[in-house]
């Protein structure tokens, strides 16, 4: 694995640090999730061969969601 992979992996961000991101509830990301409202990357489980496990989320997945879903106040 190159520097520059490690480095990527390192900011792929897991369900606890992409809630407190946008400031919801870990159910309420996978909830999100469920409805491919924010795209993931699964991590095979290492307990369970063959089983998908954990999520991570790109930190720029995190601002597209908050792109499309930004919403100007009404006056």
């Amino acid at each position: 694995m190159t520097q520059a992979t490690e480095a990527a992996d390192e900011d792929m961000l897991n369900t606890i640090q992409a809630a407190k991101r946008l400031g919801i509830s870990r159910r309420m990301l996978y909830e999100l999730i469920a409805a491919r409202e924010i795209e993931t990357i699964r991590i095979p489980s290492s307990r369970t061969p063959g089983r998908q496990g954990e999520h991570r989320i790109e930190p720029a997945e995190i601002e597209r969601f908050k792109k499309r879903n930004r919403q100007r106040a009404i006056a």
